[in-house]
């Protein structure tokens, strides 16, 4: 249901009473807004360092009203989709308020920081430790491969289309063998299946020797 122009006025009054933007304010189709809290342009600042979103929309089942609702970041570049991380656990209640058309802009922000932002803010800070997680995973992982190409003279080739940020997959030919590497932030897994015994005694000699070393 597209936002009506006398409400989309009321909701443009409400962004700037809470110092913030309306990422999709240009969208004569627009179904909700995406308001973006910035924190080096807000007068009422949310978080230190990185700018948070909410969604303000009609409420289509409490008429007379605005619902608020969570918007969390999503994981950029993640394979094989991108999508908003969900930082609630099992059984959290999601965070979301609605708030009266018939109040002031002014008095719909303060209702805005007042029942929402605290609670909601605890939810963006886990959503945001969650992506910070997986970008670190990611840097590990492309570590680990660059580790084991150097190590295996650049041999070990990928295996398989669908390769994910955090997990790598790669496959190496030792004559009529085959060795599967799977590789996740400095952690490295072998498959080796029904090796030649040739193979396998070479293998074993490795693993023999690094066993001395460790003992």
């Amino acid at each position: 249901m597209r936002i009506d122009e006398q409400t989309r006025t009321l909701i443009k009054q409400v962004a700037d009473e809470l110092g913030a933007d309306i990422e999709n304010i240009d969208d004569p189709e627009a179904w909700f807004f995406k308001v973006s809290v910035r924190p080096d342009d807000s007068t009422r600042v949310w978080h230190e360092s990185e700018p948070v979103t909410f969604g303000i929309r009609p409420n289509w089942d409490k008429k007379g009203s605005f619902h608020i609702s969570s918007s969390f970041p999503s994981m950029k570049g993640c394979k094989p989709y991108s999508a908003p991380v969900n930082p609630y656990r099992y059984q959290e209640k999601h965070v979301a308020i609605n708030v009266s058309e018939k109040k002031t802009p002014a008095k719909i922000a303060r209702e805005i920081e007042k029942r929402f932002k605290d609670d909601y803010m605890v939810y963006y800070q886990r959503a945001l430790d969650q992506v910070k997680g997986h970008q670190d995973a990611t840097a590990g992982t492309a570590s680990t491969v660059e580790k084991l190409q150097t190590a295996s003279h650049g041999l070990i080739k990928p295996w398989g289309s669908h390769q994910e940020d955090t997990r790598w997959e790669g496959v190496i030919d030792l004559g009529d063998d085959r060795v599967r590497v799977k590789a996740y932030n400095g952690k490295v897994e072998f498959e080796m299946h029904y090796l030649n015994e040739s193979t396998g005694l070479k293998i074993a000699k490795v693993l023999g020797d690094l066993a001395k070393e460790a003992a």
